[in-house]
């Protein structure tokens, strides 16, 4: 399974040409993960084809969400702060890393801390 972040969709809802097949392949064969928080982060965006992905988007796989506590300790254990990414990444890192998915991200910063961690999606 794949927990797909929020910038790779919204290079696929434009387009992409570099995200759409990949992302059109990893659908059709049932392998994108959800989660809540990018669920949130779609559902305020104004992009094409919004509802009807979201509609798709809450009968995949959902990433549980991971408790703060837990979230706080591997940014610290793993000097995650500082490295250029947000609050809502690690959430969602942390998701991955917990139920054994991997990570695709288009934002740089991300894709190096998910490579780091051995989760990200090549």
């Amino acid at each position: 399974m794949v927990l797909v972040d929020t910038s790779v969709w919204i290079r696929y809802f434009s387009g992409h040409i570099g995200y759409r097949p990949e992302l059109d392949h990893l659908l059709g064969t049932d392998q994108v993960a959800a989660h809540e928080l990018i669920y949130g982060e779609l559902l305020i965006g104004n992009l094409g084809g919004r509802s009807k992905a979201l509609a798709r988007y809450e009968h995949f796989r959902h990433a549980r969400l991971i408790a703060h506590n837990d979230v706080v300790a591997l940014t610290l254990f793993r000097k995650l702060h500082g490295r250029g990414i947000g609050w809502i990444d690690v959430h969602l890192v942390a998701s991955a890393l917990a139920e054994h998915m991997q990570f695709w991200t288009a934002d740089a910063s991300l894709a190096a801390v998910a490579e780091e961690l051995g989760i990200a999606y090549k």
